[in-house]
């Protein structure tokens, strides 16, 4: 059994942008889904964005591509624990500037929530921390 408190599945509680100022944003509205995921290889993936986007059974090939970095974001890669710290190497995202970067989060465990502060983003000349909320998904042999 591993002693990494972050192993297993997290499901997107909530999404904040919180300004210097004290102001916060909701880059994805307020209400979210998503999971994020690490496992005892080392890697992680999370997909994440707004639970308003509409579903569509329409063909694949009538549907917009264009992705909209305000309404859902996906990256996977490479993690390391080290401390009260999470870096995520990043192998691909569906935000092209965070390819090949390196993103660090600040994080703490507390019950069944994980709670990630990221560094400053750069966002429109401002320096704003994304302060999400994550709650631990069961494992499904334990939810039966």
């Amino acid at each position: 059994m591993s002693t990494n408190p972050v192993i297993g599945t997290w499901s997107l509680q909530s999404f904040e942008l919180r300004f210097p100022d004290d102001s916060v944003t909701y880059p994805y509205g307020e209400k979210v889904s998503g999971l994020l995921m690490y496992d005892d290889t080392g890697h992680m993936s999370a997909a994440f964005g707004s639970a308003d986007r509409a579903g569509s059974d329409a063909d694949l090939a009538e549907v917009d591509a264009k992705v909209h970095y305000d309404a859902f974001m996906a990256y996977c890669g490479r993690y390391e624990v080290e401390e009260d710290r999470i870096t995520h190497w990043v192998g691909a995202s569906s935000l092209e500037a965070w390819t090949g970067s390196e993103q660090v989060r600040v994080f703490r465990i507390e019950d069944d929530k994980l709670f990630l502060e990221t560094m400053p983003l750069k966002v429109a000349g401002d320096a704003p921390k994304g302060v999400l909320v994550w709650t631990r998904v069961p494992k499904i042999a334990d939810a039966q």
